[in-house]
């Protein structure tokens, strides 16, 4: 009932009989463990390189689908990403392929409990003078 939360296991403890409180524990040490989970930039390459040809970058607002130019790790507890695209507005990638990036990024790699975040940046306007 919580879609938003799919990445975060689930636990049922009994209050009354402490049943199963034992492997709570062991998931919170999971889970602090995968917040700080650190990629290397040559993952990284080779994980972009792999979500394209699995999935080409679906377009948001304009009228190109968007290029990938790069994609890097930009920080841990909890991990943060940061995707660079040809275009000069952001919105130009749609929002379903960062979810989809997410949940590429859960199947490849160990970060079960903890939340992903992927900022877009886009490439800057170039200014010319006459």
């Amino acid at each position: 009932q919580l879609p938003m939360l799919s990445y975060a296991p689930i636990v049922f403890i009994s209050a009354l009989t402490g049943k199963r409180v034992q492997n709570l524990f062991d998931i919170i040490d999971t889970v602090f463990k995968n917040r700080f989970t650190q990629l290397s930039d040559e993952e990284m390459h080779s994980f972009i390189s792999r979500a394209i040809v699995k999935h080409k970058p679906s377009r948001g607002k304009g009228v190109q689908h968007p290029q990938i130019t790069w994609f890097r790790q930009t920080g841990a507890n909890p991990p943060s990403f940061r995707l660079g695209i040809k275009q000069t507005r952001k919105e130009a990638l749609a929002e379903s392929y960062l979810r989809f990036l997410k949940n590429l990024l859960r199947q490849h790699y160990n970060f079960e409990g903890t939340p992903i975040n992927i900022s877009v940046q886009a490439r800057k306007k170039s200014h010319t003078t006459v």
